[in-house]
């Protein structure tokens, strides 16, 4: 539930609420439905990314706790194929969230 709230407040405006991503206001931010690259990251380089900002990406570092960076993460992860999901959390291993 927190994944899903934190998704729809601070991520489904540039993302879309379904994960789809190239939202009219940010045609560059990638889906995070599986369809696109986004499973190819680790849990750390995700993390990262929402938490120093990417390219035209702001840094949520100061506005989402280590907790909501969590969660969002894997609110999106749940849309993922289990296949894919499963390749990405092997890749995870060697590059897990940080503790806080």
């Amino acid at each position: 539930a927190l994944g899903e709230q934190v998704y729809l407040e601070q991520c489904a405006t540039c993302h879309m609420p379904d994960g789809s991503g190239h939202s009219t206001e940010m045609p560059n931010a990638p889906a995070l439905n599986g369809s696109e690259h986004t499973w190819h990251h680790s849990d750390g380089d995700l993390y990262r990314i929402i938490s120093d900002g990417l390219i035209s990406m702001p840094s949520f570092e100061t506005e989402l706790s280590h907790e909501e960076r969590i969660a969002v993460i894997r609110y999106f992860q749940s849309w993922w194929p289990a296949d894919l999901l499963k390749t990405q959390q092997n890749a995870s291993q060697q590059n897990p969230m940080p503790n806080p």
